[in-house]
């Protein structure tokens, strides 16, 4: 689909996983079972919270827009890169373009390489509203990624 260059193994491991995510043939279940392989425990739990979503009253509780990419839809990829940063932190870019920026923390799971997290603005509060928001319905926060 598109290349650059890879480094060392995480970023061959996420490279494999855009290069899955953002193909046109994949669909929503086959990206969930995609997430599910490259993700750790603690990532879905996150993304757990993060797509909440209430089906009986309709609406949103997390947030509306995919955090793998930084956007609410997914576009047109022409080139990726990823930047390794300090640690275990890699900066993802697409097509050239400074504003369309994910910052994702790595770690061994098992020998291979995982998404433990995403750096999203305002995420210890989004936690808090969507676990507040489930306590108030008297309900548990519904299991998309995680056992």
């Amino acid at each position: 689909m598109f290349s650059c260059a890879k480094d060392n193994d995480a970023q061959n491991m996420l490279f494999d996983f855009y290069n899955q995510y953002l193909s046109p043939s994949i669909n929503e279940t086959q990206r969930q079972e995609l997430i599910k392989k490259y993700c750790t425990q603690n990532m879905l739990e996150t993304l757990d919270i993060l797509y909440s979503f209430d089906e009986e009253e309709g609406f949103i509780i997390g947030i509306d827009y995919d955090p793998f990419l930084n956007a609410q839809d997914i576009f047109p990829i022409e080139d990726i890169k990823i930047e390794k940063l300090q640690g275990n932190k890699y900066k993802i870019l697409w097509n050239n373009k400074d504003n369309i920026i994910v910052t994702l923390n790595v770690v061994k799971d098992n020998n291979d390489w995982k998404i433990d997290s995403i750096d999203i603005t305002d995420l210890e509060q989004i936690k808090k509203e969507v676990t507040e928001y489930w306590k108030s319905k008297g309900k548990e926060n519904p299991k998309r990624f995680s056992k």
